[in-house]
């Protein structure tokens, strides 16, 4: 593949975690391309199918129709179709993630898993349902129960909740829209996508939307019931995202034996995340395990980056600041290093540096002084 050719010329920004969607089965299985196929910088992870349309465009399946209309959208696939394509793929080894938008083609996704997965070996696949927008509490038990995890479009809340409530869907389904709590009180490990270009690829929106359910249009909050905590939030971008691809051996947390993969933020979300936009990028730059931020004062305790690792900076146009995006070819080596900073992996991003070790009793911050990247205790 091109992203392999990038890789191995050290031109590819991100890893890949690649799905093949269902729509191209003929010819993909005329390859012999075997599940989690490639390497830690890419690598064929999932087989996908799609199970409805989308909720904006009126085409998700819908138990009840959309406001206004007669409509409901409508099915992609037969449920015995569904069913048979889950338990082929699933047999042979595949991941299976399922696109379901509205409640009907929840409902019928999650008995489709249910039927396809009984009797197979209990293999730790971890499949999932993508975007799985407006589930019921129902839904959300059988998941669980057949251990099937949502994937949610979080940003939905933020552009489109306000259409969703007044002109497509109406209160009590748009308050259904990406229901984190209920999730994780049903003992599910939600994650966040962006589903780029649908949204942008921004990671940290997803964890304020998740914690403030805010709606752009109006400011109103959308069920707030059902708001997240910051350090759940991050996590579903993060460490539980990495356990959702199956990747939380190589990346996901700072650990002896993982990737060093880093981004460095310009505020700590636990303090920020409700009240502002938290952003990649300060100043400083990652090197051969040196520290973060070479013009750091010498008592500003700037050691976080000391993680045996060759980083590779990369200078955002107009001004000083670098993107730190250091998705290292060496591992972390020690404890010593991976206990100066945690460090989580966010889907189509690389790791974010949330928060730093306790060191000396205090908690450290990241924050920004004399142009430099500190460290000092808050």
């Amino acid at each position: 593949m091109h992203a392999h050719g990038l890789a191995a010329e050290g031109r590819l920004p991100t890893r890949l975690s690649i799905a093949i969607v269902d729509n191209a089965a003929k010819a993909f299985d005329a390859t012999p391309i075997l599940p989690k196929a490639g390497d830690d910088m890419v690598r064929v992870s999932s087989w996908k199918v799609v199970a409805d349309g989308s909720n904006q465009g009126r085409s998700g399946y819908q138990q009840q129709p959309y406001l206004g209309t007669e409509e409901t959208g409508h099915a992609n696939y037969p449920t015995d179709q569904l069913v048979d394509t889950i338990r082929t793929r699933a047999g042979a080894g595949w991941q299976v993630m399922v696109h379901a938008n509205g409640d009907a083609a929840i409902e019928q996704v999650v008995g489709a898993y249910e039927k396809a997965l009984d009797g197979l070996d209990p293999a730790d696949l971890r499949h999932r349902i993508e975007h799985c927008s407006i589930p019921t509490d129902d839904h959300l038990a059988r998941m669980a129960r057949v251990g099937v995890s949502p994937s949610f479009l979080m940003n939905h809340v933020y552009f489109w909740g306000r259409a969703f409530r007044d002109r497509i869907l109406g209160p009590a389904r748009a308050g259904r829209l990406d229901p984190v709590a209920s999730a994780r009180r049903h003992g599910l490990r939600p994650t966040f996508h962006s589903d780029y270009n649908v949204t942008d690829v921004d990671p940290l929106l997803s964890v304020q939307t998740a914690v403030t359910r805010t709606m752009r249009d109006g400011g109103e909050v959308l069920n707030p019931a059902e708001c997240d905590t910051v350090e759940d939030a991050m996590r579903a971008i993060t460490i539980d995202a990495a356990w959702q691809t199956r990747s939380d051996d190589t990346i996901g947390s700072i650990e002896v034996g993982k990737y060093a993969d880093l981004v460095v933020l310009d505020a700590d979300p636990r303090f920020y995340a409700v009240t502002k936009r938290i952003h990649h990028g300060l100043h400083g730059s990652v090197g051969d395990g040196g520290p973060l931020g070479d013009d750091a004062p010498d008592d500003c305790g700037a050691a976080v980056a000391r993680v045996h690792v060759r980083g590779r900076g990369r200078r955002e146009p107009g001004g000083a600041a670098r993107r730190l995006r250091a998705h290292a070819q060496r591992k972390v080596q020690c404890s010593e290093c991976a206990s100066h900073a945690q460090l989580m992996h966010g889907e189509h991003t690389h790791a974010l540096v949330t928060r730093l070790s306790e060191r000396g009793g205090e908690a450290g911050v990241l924050r920004r002084q004399t142009g430099a990247l500190c460290l000092k205790p808050r």
